[in-house]
């Protein structure tokens, strides 16, 4: 009876939950990433990180090396580039791993299809542009703006200090 019983509710819960629609390739979500400009962003994002990057690794390698007693070559700062640009490639390869799986959960391999045929569109091109010409104009205006605000802030602070807290001798 209790056989019968749970063999009815496997069925039950069987027929009463949604099929799952195809679930999209990981092809078709970097097909996706293409035409949206998700990996452009990510190599730029890593290409902005690489000259502050090397101005701060370069010489801490380059003594760690001498600390060890290890014979820097003419070529070190090759080297250096040479290996950032493997860890860089390593970085986008697992950011890729982490991020596709969500849009594979998130979209049918009908929804990534029908997004992939207007981003091919020509209005989907021209989003695609205009959101790259835009991101690129708030990230400018967003830096000066930070830099205008901080310095505002020091200014603001000091001000502050100057006139609340008496002077030290």
């Amino acid at each position: 009876m209790l056989r019968l019983l749970l063999t009815a509710l496997s069925i039950s819960l069987c027929l009463a939950l949604p099929l799952r629609a195809e679930e999209a390739s990981r092809d078709q979500v970097l097909k996706l990433y293409e035409l949206t400009g998700v990996e452009k962003q990510i190599d730029a994002t890593l290409d902005s990180l690489r000259a502050p990057l090397s101005k701060m690794l370069t010489p801490a390698l380059r003594q760690a090396a001498q600390s060890r007693k290890l014979i820097i070559p003419e070529d070190f700062d090759g080297i250096v580039a040479e290996e950032m640009d493997v860890a860089f490639e390593r970085i986008k390869a697992d950011f890729l791993a982490e991020l596709v799986p969500l849009h594979q959960r998130a979209f049918t391999e009908d929804d990534i299809t029908r997004l992939i045929e207007f981003y091919e569109s020509d209005l989907g091109r021209r989003l695609v542009a205009t959101s790259l010409e835009v991101q690129k104009v708030a990230g400018a205006m967003g830096q000066v703006i930070g830099q205008q605000v901080g310095q505002d802030l020091v200014r603001a602070v000091l001000t502050r200090l100057n006139r609340d807290a008496p002077v030290e001798n």
